[in-house]
C-alpha cells in the first residue's frame, strides 16, 4: 500500500468515524411532564363571562394553561420549548393532547387538527363598572406572538396555526387569521408580534371568544408552535 492509499484510507475511516458519531434528535413521542403532572387538566373554575383586558403570559406555575380564562387544556405550558420568549412561559401547541399522548397513534403519517386553545366568553357588550357599551370606535386589538419550532420540531409548510373568532349570534367560528410553517412561518427562533384588530360590530357582544387551532402530525411531539403574551 502506497503513501497515498494509506491517506486516503484514514480519511476515509475518520469521515466514517465523525459521521458514526453524529447526534440524531428525535422528536418525542410522549410527553412525560403531562403524563405525570401533579396538576389536573379536567379540574376549573365555574364557566364566566370575562370582562376587558384578557391578558396572559402562560407564567402561571402550571403544565396546563390558565383555567380561570381557558376553556380547554390540550396545550402543553413550559419555560423549556420557547426561545427568546417573552415572559416566563409559553404555551406549546403539537401533536400531544393534555395527557401526554399521541392524538392518533392508528398510523405513522396521521395528519390533522391537533391543540386547541378557546378563551372563555368575553364581554365585549358592556364596559365594566359602568362605562357603557363598546363600540367600533373602541378600536379593540387582540395581540399575541408566536415562534414556530423552537426548540422542538419545526413545522412543514403544510401545517398550520389558525386564530378564530367566536360570533354568539349564528353560533359560529369563523377565521381571522393564520400562518403555515416552512419558510412562510418565520424564523425559527423569533417571535412575531401579531396584532387583530376586533373590527366588525357582530363580536361586539357579551359571550365573544377567540381560539388558537394547530394542524400537523398527530403522533408525537411534533411540528410545534408556540404561543405567549395573548
Amino acid at each position: 500500500m502506497n503513501i497515498k492509499t494509506k491517506l486516503f484510507f484514514i480519511l476515509l475511516l475518520f469521515h466514517v468515524g465523525v459521521f458514526a458519531q453524529q447526534e440524531v434528535i428525535i422528536p418525542l413521542k410522549y410527553n412525560k411532564a403531562l403524563q405525570y403532572s401533579t396538576s389536573s387538566a379536567f379540574m376549573r373554575s365555574a364557566v364566566v363571562n370575562l370582562d376587558l383586558p384578557f391578558i396572559d403570559d402562560f407564567s402561571n406555575n402550571s403544565d396546563y394553561p390558565d383555567q380561570a380564562k381557558w376553556l380547554d387544556q390540550k396545550v402543553y405550558v413550559n419555560n423549556n420549548f420557547g426561545v427568546n420568549t417573552y415572559s416566563i412561559g409559553v404555551a406549546t401547541f403539537d401533536g400531544l393532547n393534555e395527557q401526554g399522548n399521541p392524538y392518533n397513534n392508528s398510523f405513522a403519517n396521521a395528519q390533522g387538527g391537533c391543540d386547541t386553545l378557546t378563551s372563555f366568553p368575553i364581554n365585549l357588550y358592556t364596559k365594566p363598572n359602568g362605562g357603557g357599551n363598546y363600540s367600533l370606535s373602541d378600536s379593540i386589538v387582540l395581540s399575541f406572538y408566536y415562534e414556530k419550532k423552537g426548540l422542538g420540531d419545526a413545522p412543514e409548510i403544510s401545517d398550520s396555526l389558525i386564530l378564530d373568532f367566536f360570533n354568539p349570534t349564528s353560533n359560529t367560528w369563523i377565521r381571522q387569521w393564520g400562518v403555515g410553517g416552512g419558510v412562510t412561518g418565520g424564523q425559527d427562533t423569533i417571535f412575531n408580534l401579531v396584532n387583530i384588530t376586533i373590527g366588525n360590530s357582530v363580536y361586539y357582544q357579551d359571550g365573544f371568544q377567540f381560539r388558537f387551532r394547530s394542524y400537523g402530525a398527530q403522533t408525537g411531539n411534533l411540528d410545534i408552535w408556540h404561543l405567549d403574551y395573548v
